[in-house]
């Protein structure tokens, strides 16, 4: 136990967190029953952190969400986390936020992480249902969404659609990644490219809307 307060308390002089941020972390990791985690503090927000979970929500930390994440520990930019009525969101592997990132899951919406992270100003809203695998790293101002949030009149129109993302996936600056898409283990989706249609492993995809322009690649972070 003291090495757990320890620890705690090295993590809030590293980061700097307010008052506001330690009863998060309090609250989050020990207090609210609808928050079900393995031994360990895996949640750990930084300053300027905006939490909003429904009572009938779950979140599912099986590893660390380290939220809030600034590279200038100055900046006063918001990160914000939405769980809705009966959502899900389950963290697998170690997960970081960076600061002014958005993640929404509407209600009823399961949203799954198994490692990596989001740069700054991703948003992602969840639906349905979006899985996104092993070591991936999503670019600053990526969109990604399941839910096309107002209805088309016409016969078979879905509104919100799972979005299946692979292991060891790339996801370039300002891409958007919309509803009903897979996208293979070790893909790189280019900066800019607006992905509708499933994208094959290990394969480059650019354009709007995205294609495949360059088979069998690999990339390292």
């Amino acid at each position: 136990m003291n090495r757990l307060i320890k620890n705690i308390f090295d993590y809030g002089y590293s980061t700097g967190i307010s008052f506001s941020t330690w009863w998060q972390l309090i609250s989050i990791n020990f207090l609210k029953k609808n928050i079900f985690r393995s031994k360990g503090v895996h949640f750990l927000p930084h300053k300027y952190c905006r939490i909003s979970i429904d009572n009938t929500a779950k979140l599912c930390l099986n590893s660390s969400l380290i939220m809030g994440i600034k590279q200038l520990r100055s900046s006063q930019l918001e990160t914000r986390l939405l769980l809705e009525e009966n959502s899900t969101m389950t963290i697998n592997g170690t997960f970081g936020m960076y600061c002014n990132s958005y993640i929404r899951v509407i209600k009823g919406g399961e949203l799954l992480f198994n490692g990596g992270f989001i740069n700054e100003n991703v948003q992602i809203t969840c639906a349905s249902k979006i899985y996104i695998g092993k070591g991936c790293t999503i670019a600053r101002d990526v969109i990604i969404r399941d839910f096309d949030a107002h209805s088309i009149e016409q016969e078979g129109f879905e509104i919100a659609i799972p979005i299946t993302i692979g292991n060891h996936v790339w996801v370039g600056n300002r891409a958007m990644v919309l509803k009903g898409v897979s996208i293979g283990d070790g893909a790189v989706i280019a900066a800019g490219a607006i992905v509708t249609k499933n994208v094959p492993p290990r394969s480059l995809v650019a354009g709007v809307p995205a294609k495949v322009i360059k088979e069998n690649i690999t990339w390292k972070a």
